[in-house]
């Protein structure tokens, strides 16, 4: 997480993040870490701008204010956009 998932992230980085909490659901079981972990990479994957103290080296401006909420449902994000 420190890592992929820290301060300064990339989409290389998040996406590695992603292949190597499914190793560890696989080898470990599902758990509350893994899951909290998961979500805070997807999250962080689909968010393409740098935003409060989270800076995306790939994608370095910040967009316009919007809010939205995620969930994630069977491993899979779903967004709403307010």
């Amino acid at each position: 997480m420190s890592r992929d998932a820290g301060v300064i992230r990339d989409a290389e980085g998040l996406s590695r993040l992603l292949a190597t909490i499914t190793r560890m659901d696989v080898a470990h079981g599902v758990c509350g870490p893994l899951v909290a972990a998961r979500l805070v990479a997807s999250c962080a994957l689909e968010r393409r701008e740098s935003r409060g103290g989270h800076f995306r080296a790939d994608y370095p401006v910040a967009l316009p204010a919007a809010r939205t909420f995620i969930t994630l449902k069977n491993g899979a994000l779903a967004a709403l956009a307010a």
